[in-house]
Parts: C-alpha cells; sequence; structure tokens
C-alpha cells in the first residue's frame, strides 16, 4: 500500500490521470462532427486501393457541392437491401448535376450515380491504419478496456485517498486530545 500511495502523490499519477482524459476527449471527437466540416472517419474496405486502404483514417471535409473529376469523396449510398451505407469513392466523371463515382480498385464504375446532397465531404487527408485502433476502441470490448476499467482504477485511488486522508486526520485528532489530559 505505501508504494501505491508514493505513486499516488507523484506527478506520474497526475499525468496519466491527464492522459486518460485526453483520450476520453479525443475518443469523443472522433465521433462527431469537428468545426470547420471537417469528420474523421475509418475506411471500411480495400475499394480505393492504393491511395486508401481498409482501416485508414480519413479527415473529410464538406466542400459544400464544390467537387470535381478527381476528388475523392465520402458519401451516403443505398445498398441492395434498401440501407444506406457510407462509401469513399473517387469522382470519375461529372454528368450535370450528378456525380459518377469509382473505386480505385473496382473494374467498374458506381451503379448509383451521386447526387451533391448525398455527398459528406472530400478527403484531404489519409493516415495509414490509425482506423483500426479507432474502430476497436469504439467497440463494446474496446470501451470497457481503455475507458471503464481505468476510470474504476482512478476512482478507486481516489476514494483510497479519501479514506487515507480521514484516518490521518482521524489520528492527528486523537493525538490532540490525548496531550490536553
Amino acid at each position: 500500500m505505501p508504494k501505491l500511495l508514493s505513486f499516488i502523490d507523484s506527478p506520474y499519477y497526475y499525468f496519466v490521470v491527464l492522459l486518460f482524459i485526453v483520450f476520453c476527449f479525443s475518443l469523443f471527437i472522433f465521433s462527431r462532427e469537428l468545426p470547420g466540416g471537417l469528420r474523421i472517419m475509418t475506411a471500411k474496405s480495400d475499394s480505393m486501393i492504393p491511395a486508401i486502404t481498409k482501416g485508414d483514417l480519413m479527415v473529410v471535409k464538406d466542400e459544400y457541392n464544390w467537387y470535381e473529376k478527381g476528388d475523392i469523396v465520402t458519401f451516403y449510398a443505398q445498398k441492395p437491401d434498401g440501407t444506406e451505407e457510407i462509401v469513399t469513392h473517387r469522382i470519375y466523371s461529372v454528368s450535370g448535376n450528378v456525380y459518377i463515382t469509382k473505386g480505385d480498385h473496382n473494374e467498374a464504375i458506381d451503379e448509383q450515380k451521386l447526387r451533391p446532397r448525398l455527398i459528406i465531404g472530400k478527403v484531404i487527408t489519409v493516415i495509414r491504419s490509425v482506423g483500426h485502433i479507432v474502430v476497436f476502441l469504439k467497440s463494446p470490448m474496446g470501451q470497457l478496456l481503455s475507458i471503464v476499467f481505468p476510470g474504476l482504477f482512478f476512482s478507486s485511488i481516489e476514494v483510497l485517498r479519501i479514506i487515507a486522508y480521514f484516518r490521518q486526520r482521524t489520528k492527528d485528532y486523537t493525538i490532540e486530545i490525548t496531550d490536553y489530559d
């Protein structure tokens, strides 16, 4: 117990707590839209090899319909079963008010024509393989390991600190009473 208490009183403990808070904040950021129309997304397929591979982290910026041939865009696409999915492909051609898209690794162009209202944004940066970590951390097991367990650990340490404080205070109070007798 004394070694644990000496760690708790050291600057390293506060550094670890600060890292935990920054980590939790970064998980929050990865799941929200950022200021300036930026969003952070993870590639879920290899359809854009070599530009983007499965597990890459992408920073996507809403360009408000200023997209042209060659831009890599992330958009909502409808699956054959009627559900929506998020897809990242390159604009292959522009035809009036619609875009024709194609994955770099795909043989054929996409069947559906892309309307501007379905575009989330243009990919402006790709960070290789970091998306695997983000996907894991967003999973139930990742949240348990990265948020719940450390949160319980820090909470229990703080409870131990409070108990130690009150024990010391009670001990000091007992010494003062016996001194007056």
